[in-house]
């Protein structure tokens, strides 16, 4: 038999399985890391995701008197309080209204009329 005639051998040669074994085992080590964060961290890094959208001002900001040339008070120092809600979770619970307006001292349906501000994210 000629050489142009000659059955060629399939043979499995190791370099052609170093770069699939290799995208197998890094899809692998991808998923249980995945695994890991969804199932097995959940807990913790939703309390830390929520511990980092709360915040507290305990200072107040230094801010001075605005006066016109005579030394009348235009503008002054007054302490304000300021509440914020996600209107989406608010008007989920019934009672919440009427808690926040006791703890605020003002009517349920009076909230309109001061000022507030609402963030609307989520």
């Amino acid at each position: 038999m000629s050489v142009i005639y000659e059955e060629k051998v399939n043979s499995i040669d190791v370099r052609s399985l170093v770069l699939p074994c290799g995208a197998i085992c890094g899809l692998a080590l991808l998923f249980f890391r995945l695994w890991y964060f969804q199932v097995v961290q959940s807990e913790s890094l939703a309390a830390e995701a929520l511990r980092g959208r709360t915040t507290a001002v305990k200072t107040i900001a230094p801010r001075g008197m605005i006066v016109d040339r005579n030394g009348a008070v235009l503008a002054g120092v007054r302490e304000e309080y300021v509440v914020t809600g996600v209107p989406k979770l608010a008007l989920t619970d019934p009672k919440l209204i009427s808690r926040v307006a006791s703890i605020l001292n003002i009517e349920p349906n009076g909230w309109r009329n001061i000022r507030c501000a609402i963030t609307t994210s989520l």
